[in-house]
């Protein structure tokens, strides 16, 4: 009679156990890679407007924020490795309590250097609607925590920050919190918010809060008028500014931006046009990419229309032309106006930025002959002009694709990239590279 034994259960290996740790490391970042979302140089001024924007790389990074939550849950040796990954980027959305006792918890087990607090490169502040304040000491305590940070990005509503005195009700400047960075090597900020709250600024903090860093972006965009003193920061390692209003003349007046390639101008509001030619003679030799924006003449009737202001632009323009030698990229904002008016400088790629605001509809219907005026003044214009290889529309464009009222001036842009550009081998794209003239819109009004 013969004995049956039981077979052996195979031997489970553990993932941990099937690779060394750094190719799993690699597989992680592989798996949760978001393009541009750690770049700390200059962003290509064509994929920033389109693709690669901080709003797009905002999103990504919420997409992939599960898979590194799943990593970190499979087993002990994956947690050690994922979870560096999963703080080096930390957004903030609603209440900072939470992510500032997670910071401080782990801050006194840890030897220094390998906290979670100093993992994190990249700060998100993205807050919610139903957010309307933050607590100003919550917000301090986190700053001087990440002293490893490298890149601050918000958006939306800025929400205020309560004074942590006792028994005072009342807002502190989000610039004033930010002086309290332990980090020294901030090197992208960008704010910017859909609605400036009157306690975002307050004086000097503006400049203290940034003059130590080693910028190399700034972005500073929101929709009120901004209060600085006259000593603003220096900051010689920046690539690319684009701040509100008066800001650009006092940064670049007082600060040697030996290393800027791109600057946006918003001359309408602040800048006359003998501050912007101050500004270019200073630097534009240096400049590869420029943009016009907020309200320039080119856009809207009723701008258009004030002779000083027509005046300013196209000053500025021939100002590009004399005083930009290597200029490549010219970023303007597009709408119904007299687009032949002006002279466009010699460049590589023109960047047409078209958006409702600009548009200023109110209500009106755009009619298929007002969008075959916007299209001759666009085709007039680049005739007169030298060519640029390449004219891309960047902005509101998938929701004009799938708005019936604003297929006819897609049409129109259509006709416009299939005969005029065309032929002159100027290749007419939208924000995703895509040849325009290969929008074909279906009866409906949708792609």
């Amino acid at each position: 009679m013969s004995t049956i034994f039981p077979r052996p259960e195979p031997e489970v290996v553990r993932p941990s156990f099937l690779l060394n740790e750094d190719i799993w490391l690699e597989i992680f970042n592989w798996v949760t890679f978001v393009p541009n979302a750690y770049d700390t140089h200059a962003p290509d001024p064509l994929e920033d407007l389109g693709l690669r924007s901080q709003d797009r790389i905002q999103a990504e990074l919420g997409e992939a924020l599960p898979m590194k939550c799943t990593l970190v849950l499979v087993c002990k040796a994956w947690k050690r490795l994922a979870t560096r990954l999963l703080y080096r980027s930390v957004m903030i959305r609603f209440s900072m309590r939470n992510l500032l006792r997670t910071f401080k918890d782990d801050f006194g087990s840890t030897v220094s250097g390998s906290s979670k607090a100093s993992w994190c490169i990249r700060l998100d502040i993205l807050p919610s609607p139903l957010v309307r304040d933050y607590q100003y000491s919550d917000f301090v305590e986190i700053l001087q925590l990440l002293d490893n940070v490298q890149i601050i990005v918000t958006r939306g509503t800025i929400p205020h920050l309560m004074n942590p005195k006792p028994g005072v009700w009342s807002f502190l400047s989000f610039f004033e919190a930010f002086r309290a960075l332990s980090t020294r090597n901030l090197h992208v900020f960008d704010l910017t918010t859909a609605r400036l709250s009157m306690y975002l600024y307050r004086d000097c903090h503006f400049s203290a809060a940034i003059t130590n860093q080693p910028l190399r972006v700034f972005r500073l965009r929101h929709g009120g008028e901004p209060r600085y003193t006259a000593e603003q920061a220096v900051l010689p390692h920046l690539e690319y500014l684009n701040v509100h209003r008066g800001v650009t003349d006092e940064l670049i007046s007082q600060s040697v931006a030996c290393s800027l390639v791109h600057l946006s101008l918003d001359y309408l509001y602040c800048l006359n046009d003998g501050a912007a030619t101050r500004i270019l003679a200073l630097i534009g030799h240096q400049l590869r990419s420029v943009a016009l924006q907020d309200g320039t003449p080119i856009i809207g009737k009723d701008r258009a229309s004030d002779d000083s202001g027509n005046l300013v632009f196209l000053n500025i323009l021939r100002s590009l032309e004399t005083l930009c030698p290597n200029l490549h990229t010219l970023i303007l904002e597009l709408s119904e106006s007299n687009l032949a008016s002006a002279q466009l400088p010699p460049v590589s790629n023109l960047v047409l930025c078209f958006s409702l605001v600009a548009f200023r509809l109110d209500g009106r219907n755009f009619d298929a002959e007002r969008c075959k005026q916007l299209c001759d003044d666009l085709s007039r214009l680049l005739s007169q002009t030298p060519a640029p290889n390449l004219v891309r529309l960047v902005g509101n464009l998938d929701y004009f694709r799938c708005d019936r009222r604003y297929l006819d001036l897609l049409v129109q842009f259509q006709r416009l990239s299939q005969t005029i550009l065309s032929e002159r081998g100027i290749r007419f794209e939208d924000e995703k590279g895509v040849l325009l003239h290969e929008f074909r819109p279906n009866k409906t009004g949708d792609v």
